[in-house]
């Protein structure tokens, strides 16, 4: 099974999470300007099938 991670450097979170929810069939959502762990992290936790969320941004989220 193939599962796509969205790397990208908006902090919208609202982009983000329509690329995660949407069509696009992407399993979580990390910014390009995260650490190295955090990255790897978050690719490890993809390939798991888990649903990696960039911390800043699940901060927002449950922030709103």
């Amino acid at each position: 099974m193939i599962r796509v991670l969205v790397v990208d450097d908006h902090r919208v979170v609202r982009l983000g999470l329509q690329a995660v929810l949407d069509d696009a069939g992407a399993i979580g959502y990390q910014l390009k300007d995260a650490d190295t762990e955090t990255l790897l992290g978050g690719i490890r936790n993809a390939a798991d099938g888990h649903a990696p969320l960039d911390p800043p941004v699940a901060s927002e989220v449950l922030a709103s």
